[in-house]
């Protein structure tokens, strides 16, 4: 039988349309009696077939399929150019119809839904012999609850059974998923367990490098590794050539920056040498000077000089005297930049060390934080096997299902199989019991009954 939703339809004329036409229509054709015969059995092979093909249909397929709050119709009127539309039937049972407004169809079969359709058409004279077309195209949604790995509603599907919904909403949550999923999450933590350890012996190493370069040591040893790290360091040679190799790369940077500096001071004290043999010299050149001013004095009160010679010396003088004072501004400048490289100097080897102090406290809080998340993940890693084992021993559970069904009369309880169908707005429950002992069972059935 066909899935496809149920559409009937019926002749549509409005009450003013015109009649039908009295044009000359085809003659019909006379088909042999042989024919007709052979025409029919072929009918019936085919029939036969897709019966064998398709099985029987489930009871919601079908016309008696009675129409509830929460699905969803298509309605199209199949004379206009307009396009079907969808319509949700409302909680009060109803569906909002074009042209005639509120319809009740819940509890009707398809058929009758139209029928009453065509009815009220007719009745408020919008179209005489209503051509419709009504089918359901979205069943109510089906619940799946109890003992499932992912209870809720899910959209129903044709031939949907009880064993299919269950798989809908994850599967039974037996012991069997359970340790399935305990030991996907083992796994999981032994994986992460790994991780942190692998981080643990990095920040170790790290904190060694520090600690040797902050006592100035250009090798680490294993005693510089935070107790609480070294269980995990386990390939200490390997990892330390490499911790070396880091340190002696700092160590020389370190050393080039100082060594800059101390060209630099260098070449500072040099220039200050040469300008304190400058000044030496100039203030020998000023006392010549001065010498000079007072020789050409004595000859200018003696009328054996004139005064332009003597303005001449005074002028010499007063230049040695300013070159002097050029020299010792210099020499200033360089004393100054002298001390800033000396400063600069003192603040690379406090600044070094005081990064390494730093940085090792940063390591040393990273490496106890790593340590309490590999004992939390080591303590879960722990339940988890626990749990595991357990649900191993107790693989043995058997599964009860039962539906709500909402009826005229009210909700009915269904007891069902794997294989039994599930109609639209079904609650499907799922029971997970274990089997009782054989002991019990049997005292059970050997208990006599009390009389009533």
């Amino acid at each position: 039988m066909n899935d496809s939703p149920i559409r009937l339809s019926g002749p549509l004329r409005p009450d003013n349309a015109a009649p039908p036409s009295t044009a000359r229509q085809p003659m019909p054709v006379k088909v042999p009696s042989w024919r007709l015969q052979a025409l029919r059995c072929l009918c019936g092979l085919l029939l036969g077939c897709s019966a064998l093909v398709l099985g029987p249909a489930p009871a919601f397929a079908g016309t008696d399929y009675e129409l509830a709050p929460g699905d969803v119709v298509e309605f199209d009127i199949l004379d206009d150019d307009n396009l079907p539309i969808k319509l949700t039937i409302g909680s009060d049972g109803q569906i909002a119809v074009p042209f005639i407004g509120g319809v009740t169809v819940a509890g009707m079969p398809v058929a009758a839904a139209m029928q009453v359709l065509r009815t009220r058409f007719k009745e408020q004279r919008f179209l005489n012999d209503a051509k419709l077309s009504l089918s359901v195209t979205t069943f109510r949604p089906i619940y799946v609850l109890g003992d499932v790995k992912t209870p809720g509603s899910y959209p129903f599907m044709a031939r949907l059974t009880v064993e299919q919904a269950v798989g809908l909403a994850g599967g039974p949550a037996t012991a069997i998923g359970t340790l399935e999923s305990n030991l996907l999450t083992g796994a999981k933590l032994r994986s992460e367990l790994a991780g942190i350890e692998t981080d643990i012996v990095q920040e170790g190493i790290t904190y060694a490098r520090l600690r040797a370069q902050i006592d100035e040591r250009n090798s680490v040893q294993l005693e510089d590794v935070p107790y609480g790290a070294r269980p995990f360091v386990r390939s200490f040679d390997a990892l330390k050539k490499g911790a070396d190799d880091i340190l002696a790369s700092e160590a020389a940077a370190f050393k080039t920056q100082k060594s800059l500096i101390q060209e630099s001071l260098q070449e500072i004290t040099a220039q200050l040498g040469v300008l304190d043999d400058l000044v030496t010299n100039q203030k020998k050149t000023i006392q010549f000077s001065q010498d000079d001013q007072t020789r050409t004095g004595t000859l200018l009160k003696s009328g054996l000089t004139r005064a332009s010679e003597m303005s001449r010396v005074e002028r010499q003088l007063t230049a040695d005297q300013g070159r002097l004072l050029a020299i010792v501004s210099q020499m200033s400048d360089l004393r100054r930049s002298q001390v800033a490289q000396k400063r600069d100097m003192a603040q690379l080897e406090d600044q070094r060390k005081k990064d390494a102090l730093t940085q090792l406290q940063q390591q040393d809080i990273k490496i106890g934080k790593l340590l309490e998340q590999r004992k939390a993940a080591e303590d879960q890693l722990l339940l988890t096997t626990n749990f595991a084992a357990q649900a191993l021993r107790e693989n043995t559970q058997i599964l009860e299902y039962s539906i709500h069904r909402r009826a005229d009369d009210g909700v009915k309880d269904v007891t069902v199989t794997s294989l039994s169908d599930v109609l639209p707005g079904d609650v499907v429950l799922v029971k997970v019991r274990k089997p009782e002992p054989s002991g019990v069972a049997d005292q059970a059935a050997e208990r006599p009954k009390t009389p009533g």
